[in-house]
């Protein structure tokens, strides 16, 4: 955790009484430390008690029009997974905590193939007319940057 801390510029103490959550992270700090460890877990962690999971951006999210379909792959993979367990769920009336365990899982990555499918909306936007990408995209981020004015004010 010392190398951590170090690496988001950051005392240990101060990082500890974060991640302990005695204190809470600043949004520049939440940053840095996903810069440094980009993992879904740790997002999950920092978003836990909140309504949130995290997504990561798919692997060529930079303009790749195959991402969608990929991502449709895996949500219709992880989905058949989740019906699997639902289905010996039904049958036997229970599942082992290890089956629970996996099906939370399969959800889990369900959803965020979800997301990636509709961050990927951006790459098949139209060019031009009133829908064109870069205009869906500053208005998501208009939308985002009103509500926490919103929030703020």
């Amino acid at each position: 955790m010392h190398d951590v801390a170090d690496a988001v510029g950051m005392e240990y103490a101060n990082f500890h009484a974060r991640v302990i959550g005695r204190t809470r992270f600043k949004a520049a700090e939440m940053s840095a430390l996903i810069r440094e460890i980009p993992d879904c877990r740790l997002c999950d962690l920092l978003l836990r008690d909140t309504p949130f999971i995290a997504v990561p951006r798919p692997e060529g999210h930079n303009g790749s029009r195959t991402i969608g379909l990929r991502e449709a792959a895996r949500l219709t993979a992880e989905s058949a997974a989740a019906v699997q367990h639902l289905s010996t769920a039904a049958v036997r009336g229970y599942l082992e905590p290890k089956e629970y365990e996996q099906l939370a899982a399969h959800i889990t990555e369900a959803e965020r193939a979800v997301a990636a499918i509709r961050f990927s909306l951006f790459a098949l936007a139209p060019v031009s007319g009133p829908r064109t990408a870069d205009r869906v995209e500053r208005q998501a981020m208009a939308d985002v940057s009103r509500s926490f004015a919103a929030a703020d004010g």
